[in-house]
């Protein structure tokens, strides 16, 4: 009985491409790895930072989302934080960070407040008014308080790259769903929020990646405007040097796979050079990437002290 034998370029071809695939079958698996890998790096940023030392900040990681908990002496303790926290891998830095200094009054008293409320209302000097009787519109509504670590979803009303955005520059969205409180709505859907750009950092070649942080700051409905503290939300593009990496070897391993099938072992071993010089001369092209938000896109902020606001279901 005669026996075939396969070709050794065959074989070669073979054994790479199982190579390729069994990698990419490894990809999910190492998701939570990763994970534990990015959680490790920032926390040993966190302990080892000056100004962070004895303040407890926690970092979890998931999905390469990382999310800073605990409690800082100021702002710029806070902002340092968020900073630490960028290390290779991770795509968005969600900053919880409380601080010990009392932020700025969200609103003013809660007479104050009232009265605003009732300074959106039309004014009627006859009629009902003018007989001492005012109308259910225009009477004091004591202000409920939205707790700290409550989660505002938003959406955004315009565009933002960090390509083009500045620190400082302000931004515009709408509350995505109502807040209550005690079965109440105390914020509306559809309500008025704007924030500011708290950083924006556009990659160079081959370096580094391009950042957003965003900040919410005030809330306006019903003709009331009320300031807010929240957490920073950072928005990371794709690392240069990933994608750097990326593009090379996936140019290295198909050279390889071509070479194979050409010409045997040496064949694979010039494929494989070739690939990788195609890699890196793609990637000289390719500008980096960048965070771009568009219109409608969501985000979610997380109150970092308490706000006291009128009912939104009291005034008619």
């Amino acid at each position: 009985m005669r026996t075939r034998t396969i070709p050794a370029s065959l074989t070669a071809a073979f054994a790479a491409a199982a190579t390729l695939l069994t990698l990419a079958g490894c990809s999910k698996s190492n998701a939570g790895s990763q994970d534990q890998a990015i959680t490790q790096a920032v926390q040993a940023k966190l302990n080892a930072d000056p100004a962070l030392q004895g303040a407890g900040v926690i970092a979890a990681a998931q999905n390469g989302v990382v999310t800073l908990s605990g409690t800082v002496s100021s702002e710029a303790a806070r902002t340092e934080a968020a900073a630490d926290a960028q290390v290779p891998g991770v795509t968005q830095v969600n900053n919880q960070v409380a601080t010990n200094t009392p932020a700025n009054p969200s609103t003013a008293p809660a007479a104050n407040t009232a009265m605003m409320a009732m300074k959106a209302q039309p004014r009627h000097e006859h009629g009902a008014a003018a007989h001492g009787a005012v109308p259910p519109a225009m009477q004091a509504t004591p202000p409920v308080e939205v707790e700290d670590g409550t989660v505002l979803h938003v959406r955004l009303s315009q565009p933002l790259s960090s390509s083009t955005a500045t620190a400082g520059q302000s931004w515009d969205g709408t509350v995505s769903s109502a807040i209550r409180v005690n079965g109440e709505i105390a914020i509306p859907q559809g309500a008025s929020v704007s924030g500011t750009v708290v950083a924006a950092d556009s990659a160079g070649h081959f370096k580094g990646q391009s950042r957003l942080v965003l900040k919410l700051t005030q809330l306006q409905y019903n003709g009331a405007s009320y300031d807010l503290a929240t957490n920073e939300v950072t928005r990371l593009a794709s690392s240069r040097s990933t994608r750097s990496a990326e593009t090379i070897g996936g140019g290295a391993a198909v050279g390889a796979l071509i070479g194979a099938l050409a010409g045997h072992g040496k064949g694979a071993a010039i494929g494989a050079a070739a690939g990788a010089g195609t890699g890196t001369a793609a990637q000289a092209l390719t500008k980096p990437a960048e965070v771009n938000l568009t219109p409608e896109t969501a985000l979610s902020f997380t109150l970092s002290a308490p706000v006291q606001v009128v009912p939104a279901a009291s005034v008619h």
